[in-house]
């Protein structure tokens, strides 16, 4: 009955194709699962200013390690025609008067040659000395520019965080202001060990980083609950601030103001960032730290609630483009001073904005709102695994 067999061709070969279809699939979206991270980067312009710091550091340490050779190279030259010229002075010493009248012209021409040689050497090693002068006044530059992405004020959320360690693990393995980003967004996840094996390399190479590297590990031991540990590194860092560059001072300042409030020692974090709101890269992030800080000191007689509005408002004013968290300080802000309306559509705003951890943290703020429970902001704020 081969007439039977007819209706099945078109069935099998549509299984097949579905089949098929399905492998191609499952294959579509292993590619796409593989390139979301890369996908993120080439959208998101922080990942993709990430990457280049991590690719400019790699250049950077190529031309040190390019001038350290050729320096080498060119004291091996000084040396080496040093030598010649002391040759060909015994030489001259050692000749007699017909001898030296003889050859007095090829004498001559061999002393010029081997001086100008030796001038061109010297000449050469003043110019490398001059680069390499030049690339450490730049080195600092670079701990500026992954400053913003050390999640300073604990406020990205984990896929945030992520994304930029995936990147990091790029970075040279002398990249330090890299180390110090990655121990600091690690610490973010509750990661601590890892926090303080990432900043050990930076502390044991004792670079003019030492400071920001030790006070790094402060804030870690302390989160890790190691207080004693803390405290020495803290004095280590207080130490070492005499090798911060100038230009990195209001780093340290920052770090050591969140330690401060991590540890509810608020009038020494609040003298902190008060200063460090006069400084233009910073002002935006001390200004909606103060407004937090008034928050959780928010007493019976309204002048921190006042004080956090104010803070809190400065801010959302700086922040041409506001993030959710702009948004979030100063909800939070009006919940302290008791303006139910504007706290909600703050809230609301900061919660359109947000994505995972950071939705919930706004979900429960407004869940507060409207239940006018008073909250605290943690300055710890970290992710646990």
């Amino acid at each position: 009955m081969p007439y039977l067999n007819l209706p099945a061709l078109p069935l099998i070969r549509k299984s097949r194709a579905l089949f098929v279809l399905s492998i191609l699939g499952i294959l579509v979206l292993g590619i796409a699962g593989d390139r979301q991270a890369h996908a993120r980067c080439q959208i998101d312009p922080e990942l993709a200013a990430l990457k280049q710091i991590v690719l400019d550091y790699k250049d950077a340490i190529r031309r040190r390690q390019d001038i350290i050779r050729e320096f080498d190279e060119n004291q091996r030259l000084i040396q080496h025609s040093m030598l010649e010229m002391r040759v060909f002075t015994r030489e001259m010493e050692r000749a007699s008067a017909i001898q030296i009248l003889m050859s007095i012209n090829l004498y001559s021409t061999a002393a010029q040659v081997s001086q100008r040689r030796f001038v061109d050497f010297v000449q050469k090693r003043q110019k490398l000395d001059a680069d390499f002068k030049k690339w450490q006044s730049a080195w600092p530059s670079f701990m500026q520019r992954y400053w913003a992405h050390c999640d300073i004020e604990r406020n990205l959320n984990r896929q945030q965080i992520e994304d930029r360690l995936r990147i990091l693990s790029n970075a040279d393995p002398e990249d330090y202001p890299a180390l110090i980003a990655t121990a600091c967004l690690v610490e973010r996840l509750g990661r601590f060990n890892e926090g303080l094996v990432r900043i050990e390399p930076v502390i044991s190479r004792h670079t003019s980083l030492d400071s920001i590297a030790l006070l790094t590990k402060s804030s870690i031991l302390r989160l890790a609950q190691r207080d004693n540990d803390a405290r020495i590194a803290y004095t280590q860092a207080q130490q070492a601030l005499v090798w911060l560059p100038e230009e990195l001072m209001p780093i340290y300042r920052f770090l050591r103001a969140r330690l401060y409030a991590t540890l509810g020692e608020y009038a020494a974090a609040q003298n902190e960032w008060q200063a460090l709101s006069q400084i233009r890269s910073m002002e935006l992030e001390a200004y909606r730290s103060l407004a937090l800080l008034h928050c959780n000191r928010v007493g019976p007689s309204g002048f921190e609630a006042k004080q956090a509005v104010k803070e809190a408002s400065t801010a959302l004013a700086l922040d041409s483009d506001p993030n959710w968290f702009s948004h979030f300080v100063m909800a939070m802000a009006y919940h302290a001073a008791d303006q139910r309306a504007q706290a909600l559509e703050q809230v609301q705003l900061a919660s359109q904005k947000s994505h995972g951890e950071n939705q919930s943290l706004c979900d429960g703020l407004e869940l507060c709102i409207q239940n006018r429970k008073a909250t605290r902001w943690d300055f710890r704020n970290t992710i646990n695994r």
